[in-house]
């Protein structure tokens, strides 16, 4: 089985093709090839001298031919282009309408306040009071790379509206399939 996966650099990515590497099966049937695609390296060290592993590394829109050579059997795609990166690019022509790359949708910009705030809010005081706020370098340092402020005019020309609020992102959450309303727990 030919197995492909785009992000294979990235949080799922990395912990997937590991996790496929370790069984090397996947729905009981051998992989005979895992080809791991990312703009940038594989951080598995092992995928490098595995002979199971073909890293392709580089823009998938410039790689795609290659990494669809062959048939693919399973693809799992988890590549993305992430919010700081998108912002990034912003006027080098990567974020046109007539781009290959997504549309930054309209988004909201809240403070850990005001997170915990709407928690409070819809949970109540016995959900909120679980959380601890801990300082953590590594966090600091992704949220830091966020853009505070979107320019969301393309997405509006194409009628697309940011949430009113978080309050708004958090219950349209809570009536998602599977998601059980604060104080209750599944069934077991």
């Amino acid at each position: 089985m030919r197995v492909v996966i785009t992000g294979a650099s990235g949080f799922l990515g990395a912990l997937l093709a590991g996790s496929l590497l370790r069984a090397r099966v996947l729905a009981g049937v051998p992989i005979t090839r895992l080809v791991l695609a990312d703009r940038v390296p594989w951080p598995g060290s092992q995928g490098g001298t595995d002979p199971l592993v073909e890293v392709v590394h580089g823009d998938l829109t410039d790689r795609v031919d290659e990494v669809f050579a062959a048939p693919v059997d399973v693809l799992f795609h988890l590549a993305a282009a992430v919010s700081a990166e998108c912002e990034a690019e912003r006027g080098t022509g990567a974020g046109r309408l007539d781009s290959p790359l997504p549309v930054n949708l309209p988004a909201l910009t809240v403070s850990i306040a005001e997170v915990l705030a709407t928690l409070r809010q819809i949970a109540g005081d016995a959900v909120a009071d679980l959380v601890t706020i801990a300082r953590d370098p590594v966090v600091e340092a992704m949220v830091g790379s966020w853009p505070a402020d979107f320019d969301n005019r393309r997405a509006a020309a194409l009628g697309l509206r940011p949430d009113p609020g978080f309050e708004t992102v958090v219950q349209d959450y809570l009536s998602g399939p599977g998601v059980e309303p604060p104080g209750q727990s599944a069934p077991i």
